[in-house]
């Protein structure tokens, strides 16, 4: 990208340092923006174009525009996974299933594991592990309790 120094802003010329041995002399001139500019000559005004400061000012432009665009997604609602859907039916039936038997003897749902056979395409249920804590044996049981 070519930089047009006419276009830079004016910053007051704060020093100018000679450097480099004779024949390859530079100028550097430190600005009062904190940018450096050099050149082949000294400058004979008190003001100079800052090439910096205009680049610092292009990026902050960027940076804005590039914050205001919109994200651009892709569109997966045609793709149908057939494996993902039958997986979510699946796990849906079985919390279904440990819902209801928590339901049906009062606990909660985190107390009840449920193993499914996995080999067969139904997903029967083999077993299920219920936690009963004292009070649940005790609810449960009725008077019958020990």
């Amino acid at each position: 990208m070519t930089i047009s120094k006419k276009a830079a802003p004016q910053q007051d010329v704060v020093e100018v340092i000679r450097s480099g041995r004779w024949g390859k002399v530079e100028y550097i001139h430190k600005l009062s923006c904190g940018h450096a500019e050099v050149r082949k000559r000294a400058a004979s005004t008190t003001k100079i174009a800052c090439e910096g400061c205009l680049k610092a000012e292009m990026g902050t432009q960027m940076l804005v525009e590039l914050a205001g665009a919109k994200p651009v997604f892709a569109d997966f609602s045609d793709i149908h996974d057939e494996i993902a859907s039958y997986v979510a039916s699946y796990e849906q039936d079985v919390a279904r299933t440990k819902a209801s038997l928590a339901k049906k003897l009062g606990i909660e749902v985190g107390a009840v594991d449920i193993y499914v056979d996995e080999t067969s395409d139904s997903g029967k249920v083999v077993q299920a592990v219920v936690f009963l804590e004292a009070w649940d044996i005790e609810r449960i049981m009725g008077s019958d309790s020990i």
